[in-house]
C-alpha cells in the first residue's frame, strides 16, 4: 500500500497553515511516500515548479494527483486547467481530479480527459456527495457514458457512507474497472442532528477503511489521507494516527 498525505489537513477558511515545501517535509517525516498537490498550493512559473520538483526528489516523495478548479466553462478557466495539468505533469503526477456537478458539464469532462491523455495522465472524478457522481450508480453512469480510456474515479468510503450506502465491497467491485485512487477520511453519523462529522480512525462509528483495503485486488493502489481538521486539532497527530491505522488494517 502506498500512502500519500493531502495538505487538506492544514486547510481552513483563512487558507493553508503550511506552504507546499512544508507539506512535503512533514509528509516525509511522518513516513508517507506521496502527496496530494492541492490547487491553491500548486507552484506557478518555471522557477517555482523546479523548486518543488527538486524538493519532491530530495524527500523521495511522489506527487500523486491534484485537482483543477472545476470543469472549465470559458477561455480563462480552460487555460487555467491546462496550466494545472501541465504543472502536475511536470511534477510527475499521474492523475488530475475534476468532479462534474451536472449533466451540462459532461462534454467538458470529455475534453479534460482528452487533455489528460495528451499528457499521459488520467482524469478522475470522485465519489462525492452533492455532485454528479454522488452515488455508485451515478458514478458508474457517468463513467460508462463518457467511456474514455483516460477517465477514472477516486473511491471514497466516507462519501459512500454519506450517500446512504454501507456496502463497501459491492461499491468497490462495481467501480473497479475505473478505480484509480482511494481517498481516506473518517466520518460518523450524529444521531441527534442527523449530520455527519469528521472523526479519527479509532473513534466509535468511524468509517471502516479496512473493508476498502480488503476489497481492493491488490495493495498497490495509492491511498490518500485527506481528512479535514477541526479547530484545535493537531494535523500532524491526525496524519500520524491515520497512517498507523491504515498500516494496521492492511
Amino acid at each position: 500500500m502506498k500512502l500519500a498525505l493531502s495538505s487538506r489537513l492544514w486547510e481552513s477558511a483563512d487558507g493553508y497553515a503550511v506552504d507546499q515545501l512544508q507539506h512535503l517535509e512533514i509528509a516525509r517525516e511522518l513516513g508517507y511516500v506521496g502527496v496530494e498537490m492541492r490547487y491553491p498550493l500548486l507552484p506557478r512559473g518555471r522557477g517555482e515548479i523546479r523548486v518543488i520538483d527538486a524538493a519532491l526528489r530530495d524527500q523521495g516523495l511522489t506527487a500523486v494527483y491534484g485537482p483543477c478548479a472545476g470543469v472549465p466553462d470559458d477561455q480563462a478557466s480552460w487555460e487555467d486547467a491546462s496550466r494545472v495539468m501541465d504543472t502536475l505533469h511536470d511534477l510527475g503526477a499521474g492523475w488530475i481530479k475534476c468532479i462534474p456537478m451536472n449533466e451540462e458539464q459532461v462534454p467538458g469532462m470529455v475534453k479534460l480527459a482528452d487533455m489528460a491523455q495528451e499528457r499521459g495522465m488520467i482524469l478522475c472524478t470522485h465519489l462525492h456527495v452533492n455532485t454528479l457522481t454522488d452515488t455508485v450508480a451515478n458514478a458508474e453512469k457517468l463513467l460508462r457514458q463518457v467511456d474514455h480510456p483516460h477517465l477514472g474515479t477516486i473511491f471514497d468510503a466516507a462519501h459512500l457512507n454519506m450517500s446512504g450506502d454501507s456496502d463497501v465491497h459491492s461499491a468497490v467491485q462495481r467501480l473497479m474497472p475505473w478505480l484509480q485512487l482511494v481517498n481516506v477520511q473518517c466520518v460518523t453519523h450524529e444521531d441527534n442532528s442527523g449530520d455527519w462529522k469528521q472523526v479519527l480512525p479509532d473513534d466509535p462509528g468511524a468509517t471502516d477503511h479496512s473493508a476498502v483495503l480488503r476489497a481492493l485486488p491488490s495493495l498497490d493502489t495509492w491511498v490518500i489521507v485527506m481528512p479535514s481538521c477541526a479547530t484545535g486539532q493537531d494535523p500532524i497527530d491526525v496524519a500520524r494516527r491515520y497512517r498507523e491505522a491504515l498500516l494496521a488494517a492492511a
